[in-house]
């Protein structure tokens, strides 16, 4: 059955694909702001960019690897400016519940903001090379067109399932949170949020140490 990459894909999605980091931060923030859509199409703006990064490896798409590998720290360094910005501001912006924000135009807001961060955070990237290696998929740059979809799409299907947990939980959650409680935990989203910017900025600026973490 794991010779299948449809199962492969399914598998690595689920496992490496834990809405954990800034983009699970700020799927539960906007669940808790706007409800389940706004939380769901924010981790969905988070999967598509977990696809192209996956896709970079899978269908080995070479310039794109080595553009991203020549100017990671660059990547790294913009990513976590961005990603302490948005911190601080989720800690003093205003955390009222707001339904009625979420139509088309505020679900769309949530993905594009999502998928910005996301983008320019490519850890995602390292996590799927890791993946891609314990499920016996060594040179995934030598995968055929369809094995390479196989394996992008299903990796965002098992994304998707983590999302649709996470908010479905967050929802059922959230009508027994307080207007204080709610505040408190955008303050702690936000810090969350700041710290692991400042992470990426450290990792940019010190990519040895990370290195020496990991292997």
């Amino acid at each position: 059955m794991l010779e299948s990459y449809i199962i492969k894909g399914l598998l690595i999605g689920i496992i490496f694909g834990i809405p954990a980091g800034v983009s699970g931060t700020i799927t539960i923030q906007k669940t808790l702001e706007r409800g389940f859509w706004s939380g769901f199409f924010t981790g969905m703006g988070a999967t598509v960019s977990d696809m192209f990064y996956a896709s970079v490896g899978a269908f080995g798409i070479h310039l794109i690897a080595d553009f991203l590998n020549a100017h990671m720290r660059v990547i790294q360094g913009v990513g976590g400016i961005v990603i302490i910005t948005y911190g601080i501001y989720t800690m003093i912006k205003s955390s009222t519940v707001n339904e009625k924000v979420a139509n088309a135009t505020g679900i769309l807001s949530c993905f594009l903001v999502a998928l910005g961060i996301a983008i320019v955070n490519p850890a995602s990237m390292l996590a799927y090379m890791i993946g891609f290696t314990l499920f016996g998929i060594a040179d995934a740059g030598l995968l055929t067109l369809t094995q390479a979809t196989e394996l992008v799409v299903s990796l965002g299907m098992g994304t998707v399932l983590w999302w649709i947990l996470m908010c479905g939980l967050v929802t059922l959650l959230k009508n027994h949170i307080t207007e204080k409680t709610n505040h408190t935990l955008h303050v702690i989203f936000g810090i969350i949020t700041v710290t692991l910017g400042v992470v990426c900025i450290i990792r940019s600026l010190f990519p040895a140490f990370f290195d020496s973490l990991i292997s």
